[in-house]
């Protein structure tokens, strides 16, 4: 196999005509958990929303998105 260099960005996987989900349950530095969740077709440029949890997972907050509405 041989790598070659592009001056281009290069989407590695996409989905034609679907949206995916891209969910990362994170443990903040205070010992609570963060349920982060994209939604689109690419993890990088998609809305998101969270949630935290204080009790290790047994109840959450209520979700807070990146996206306003207008």
């Amino acid at each position: 196999m041989k790598l070659v260099p592009v001056n281009r960005p290069v989407t590695i996987h996409r989905v034609r005509f679907a949206e995916r989900w891209f969910p990362q349950l994170l443990r903040h530095t205070d010992g609570s958990l963060i349920l982060w969740i994209n939604w689109g077709g690419d993890a990088a440029f998609a809305p998101s929303m969270h949630m935290r949890s204080a009790d290790n997972g047994h109840t959450w907050g209520e979700p807070e998105s990146n996206v306003r509405t207008i």
